[in-house]
């Protein structure tokens, strides 16, 4: 027997639920839910393809007005653009 219990996710019925509710199957009540058809579901699945680093903002995460630093490079093991030497390959 397994000891996860299925889920489904209902259109909110209230305030501040966001864009749905995860119930257990189990307490799917017709009568006060109403299931979310597979499109529906697709479009809350979907990433947006505008958030580059995935943080809920589209863009990067940085501010516009961010002065890159060298350790912002370091952080990927690259050197900062002024230290390094041309492009691979040329």
């Amino acid at each position: 027997m397994s000891d996860t219990v299925p889920t489904i996710r209902v259109k909110p019925w209230g305030e501040g639920q966001g864009d749905f509710v995860e119930i257990n199957e189990t307490d799917f009540d017709e009568k006060l839910h109403t299931r979310l058809t597979g499109a529906e579901l697709a479009k809350l699945d979907a990433p947006d393809p505008l958030d580059h680093d995935h943080d809920g903002r589209k863009g990067g995460s940085l501010p516009k007005d961010h002065v890159h630093e060298p350790a912002d490079y370091e952080v990927d093991g690259l050197p900062p653009p002024s230290k390094r030497k041309g492009r691979a390959g040329k």
